[in-house]
């Protein structure tokens, strides 16, 4: 059987497939994360078909760009303790954050699903270590799949961070 293609699709579902598994779907499911209120204990995505067109991996079980949004999600577990990130949504611009238990990381995820502003301010403050922080700046886009695209080390218990966060993506 040949691969599913466009001439068998007259309702256009494969273009929205692959928006579902690009940089703006992973973009939209970060978003979406990064919005639920309250604690969640355990998330499961389904896509309800068996056509692997709508999954997190393409038909050979590579992952997709959404995959990488639901990996940087994983991360928060890491630092379950939330932290207030100013506001829920900002322009198009979203951010979850945590903090370990034992206060030692610290993980914020920014999703950059709907402005056109690509520069942004992330202000730290109240760290609650006084050593050097080293900082890590991972990336979902066009380019990168959960890359790891900067470090740095930051001194203090406060930092004011200009960052670029493409349109669409995650960080």
């Amino acid at each position: 059987m040949p691969p599913y293609s466009g001439a068998m699709d007259p309702w256009g579902t494969e273009a929205v497939a692959k928006e579902i598994q690009s940089v703006k779907g992973a973009a939209f499911d970060a978003s979406v994360l990064t919005l639920l209120p309250g604690h969640v204990g355990i998330a499961n995505r389904y896509s309800g078909t068996t056509l692997m067109t709508w999954d997190i991996f393409d038909v050979h079980g590579v992952p997709q760009k959404n995959y990488y949004s639901f990996r940087a999600f994983r991360l928060l577990l890491d630092t379950p303790q939330r932290v207030d990130t100013g506001a829920a949504e900002i322009n198009g611009m979203t951010a979850l954050a945590g903090l370990s238990k034992d206060k030692t990381q610290a993980n914020l995820l920014l999703s950059n699903f709907g402005t056109t502003c690509s520069s942004y301010n992330i202000e730290l403050s109240h760290l609650p270590w006084g050593q050097p922080t080293t900082y890590e700046k991972r990336v979902v886009d066009e380019s990168n799949d959960l890359d790891l695209v900067k470090t740095e080390t930051l001194i203090g218990t406060a930092a004011t961070l200009l960052e670029d966060v493409e349109v669409p993506s995650c960080a």
